[in-house]
């Protein structure tokens, strides 16, 4: 369940009345090594017709720096169109669903109902529409997506693909669900994708410092006693099965116990949030 601030805390510690954690903002964003080296793979995947899918758990991050990718592309010209498909049960998105997504993106024309000639349909957009500008598909929750339409992925890669220059990239989104689907000893079937699909993963705040960075540039530091961000990390680790220690320090979690933490300093009055409140947030 995800926690807010209290009034009473907003106050004490001088906060905006709004939530300091949405991101209104590129500046917002925090960018640290996972999330700038998946920026990075993402618009160059959509620059250069790539294909690759960036990893996270729930709450690490991936819409931000898909929001993000979006921003840098507007922001700084980059000839470059986004097709995103927006079927809300990804389990029901089908090649033809991303056929209806490229024809209605890219022109006012209505697909064809044969899937032969939505398929050509949606090649002659891909090569004609725009033609200054190059494609990126870009689908969310990639984790849930049926086996075969990750596969149809290639072949949506090679329609659009004119002598040797590819005029689509893809670019998947998902929690480690998809990660055994991109995985060929794993999946067989997806071999053909899997062999050509990049992976960059984005992992937990778990680099020394990267915690107090994440907050500080979110919220600020100056509330915490030092010995508190050692606590923060010791709440956010659990151990896994095998008994190795695993961190759960995604920024959502993160901030979270932050604010939990944050709320009870204030109700105590505290001046600085102590590795004993944390330890009771």
């Amino acid at each position: 369940m995800r926690v807010q601030l209290t009034a009473e805390a907003r106050g004490w510690w001088s906060l905006p009345a709004a939530d300091p954690w949405a991101v209104r903002r590129a500046e917002d964003v925090y960018v640290g090594p996972d999330q700038r080296r998946a920026l990075e793979a993402m618009i160059l995947a959509a620059e250069s017709g790539g294909m690759v899918a960036a990893v996270s758990e729930s709450g690490g991050g991936k819409t931000t720096i898909r929001r993000l990718m979006a921003h840098r592309l507007r922001a700084d010209a980059r000839p470059v169109q986004i097709i995103e498909p927006v079927t809300i049960d990804r389990t029901r998105l089908t090649s033809g669903g991303i056929c209806e997504a490229i024809i209605d993106d890219l022109s006012s024309e209505r697909p064809k109902q044969s899937p032969e000639f939505r398929s050509r349909q949606a090649r002659r957009l891909l090569t004609t529409a725009a033609p200054e500008k190059k494609k990126a598909l870009l689908i969310d929750e990639g984790h849930e997506l049926h086996s075969a339409t990750l596969r149809w992925l290639k072949r949506f890669h090679e329609l659009a693909t004119v002598g040797f220059d590819p005029l689509l990239g893809i670019i998947v989104l998902g929690q480690p669900e998809l990660l055994p689907k991109l995985d060929d000893a794993q999946s067989w079937e997806n071999r053909e994708v899997a062999r050509r699909m990049a992976v960059v993963e984005i992992g937990p705040l778990q680099r020394p410092g990267e915690i107090e960075t994440y907050v500080s540039h979110r919220i600020g530091g100056r509330a915490f006693d030092p010995g508190a961000w050692a606590a923060i990390r010791a709440r956010l680790t659990v151990r896994d099965r095998g008994g190795a220690e695993a961190s759960t320090a995604y920024p959502l979690a993160v901030a979270d116990l932050v604010t939990r933490a944050l709320n009870l300093a204030a109700e105590m009055e505290l001046r600085k949030v102590t590795p004993a409140v944390v330890g009771q947030a």
